[in-house]
């Protein structure tokens, strides 16, 4: 009687590790983390937004005179931009990174955690290695 093959054995076949050494494999892992650091800041924006938007419009219903109507006009699309740059930080989008930037730059004002947290942002997204991730997504 023929001995009974088991399928959930593992494959007794040698495989050799060809694609560890490879300069694809060097470049993928030398920008993995700095893609992941790059997608970590787009859900911040995302957080950000809902906070600003949610706040923008909760001092609506307080606001009464003409000057507290523009700061929360100001602050509604300071949320969606916010809003905007999360979704495109986080699809590599090169655009994204663009207004990731400009809401970094003015982020930059709040002292002092909002200093700290805007001054790595802008650290992050305009190198070039956040530039090759968004020609690669867009690509694929």
């Amino acid at each position: 009687m023929n001995q009974a093959v088991n399928p959930y054995a593992a494959p007794a076949a040698r495989v050799e590790d060809v694609g560890a050494n490879s300069e694809a494999e060097a470049i993928r892992r030398a920008h993995i983390s700095h893609e992941a650091s790059i997608k970590a800041v787009g859900f911040l924006y995302y957080l950000g937004g809902v906070g600003v938007t949610v706040a923008a419009l909760a001092s609506l219903g307080a606001s009464s005179g003409g000057a507290g109507a523009v700061i929360t006009v100001l602050l509604v699309v300071l949320g969606v931009g916010q809003l905007l740059a999360g979704w495109g930080v986080r699809a590599l989008r090169s655009w994204g990174r663009t207004v990731g930037c400009v809401l970094s730059a003015i982020g930059l004002l709040g002292f002092p955690i909002g200093t700290l947290i805007n001054g790595y942002i802008l650290y992050l997204l305009p190198r070039r290695k956040a530039a090759r991730s968004s020609r690669r997504r867009i690509r694929t």
